[in-house]
């Protein structure tokens, strides 16, 4: 358990799953300055969003956003399942009773959003489909402010910033983390989104993986290797595939005969 200090309030928080003398905090040095922009702290050159409308958090790790920001209900959006527990739970530790939405982001982002509030991911393809969906959910007047490590923050990240949302400036490092403040061209010719993508892993299967997915666009080889050495069916009833990613190995069994497979 830690405690968070920010403006908005004074929370304890834990990681999900809970572990014994975890030393790793639930939130990091972005998430203070996320908290802090959107509260109008006078030395970020920033207007900080009114949140009486709809606001929409993307990638909370742990659930500090939510939590500090669940008087405004927001709709809290994430790819892992492990983060919306965590979320969920410390919600409910420290703002019971407080509405917040939790949704996979393979579901539909609302329409209109108000406030964004996203933090970075690690990979561009989940970013890209993201700033996508983010875009085509928004309104003339929708505020978006990003933040994230400036070890996850590269050129190539503000680059698409600036192609997908519009012209995009950043804040001033504090304490290792950045803040991006993209001003939304409703106006801008966009190309679209590249996600999801296709690929043949075997002859007859055809993949289709959203970003951030590990191999999202081509066979790893260690999965090749795999389906080369594929146990027979024979014999048997119920499979899982552990850590399945986007299924090719439980998908390659399962057209072997009549299985039960569970893909986790």
């Amino acid at each position: 358990m830690a405690r968070l200090l920010v403006p908005q309030g004074d929370f304890e928080l834990e990681r999900f799953p809970v572990r014994a003398k975890d030393l790793l905090r639930p939130w990091d040095a972005a998430d203070e300055y996320l908290l802090s922009a959107i509260a109008g702290d006078s030395e970020i050159d920033f207007i900080s969003p009114d949140l009486r409308g709809r606001t929409v958090i993307v990638n909370d790790a742990f659930g500090a956003l939510a939590t500090a920001l669940s008087v405004h209900s927001p709709i809290s959006v994430s790819d892992s399942e492990l983060s919306i527990e965590a979320a969920r739970r410390n919600v409910t530790k420290n703002r019971a009773g407080d509405p917040v939405e939790f949704r996979s982001s393979v579901e539909p982002l609302p329409f209109p959003i108000d406030v964004v509030i996203l933090k970075v991911p690690k990979t561009l393809g989940l970013l890209e489909q993201q700033l996508h969906e983010i875009r085509e959910s928004s309104h003339l007047d929708t505020a978006i402010v990003a933040g994230g490590m400036a070890r996850h923050i590269h050129t190539s990240t503000l680059d698409l910033f600036d192609q997908v949302i519009g012209p995009t400036v950043t804040s001033l490092a504090r304490k290792k983390a950045r803040l991006i403040f993209p001003k939304l061209d409703l106006e801008r010719d966009v190309a679209p989104s590249s996600w999801p993508k296709s690929f043949e892993a075997l002859p007859g299967l055809k993949v289709v993986s959203y970003a951030g997915v590990f191999s999202s666009d081509k066979l790893d080889q260690g999965t090749r290797v795999m389906l080369d050495n594929l146990p027979s069916n024979e014999g048997l009833a119920d499979v899982v595939d552990l850590g399945c990613g986007n299924g090719v190995l439980g998908t390659a069994i399962a057209a072997q005969g009549d299985l039960s497979v569970a893909f986790v």
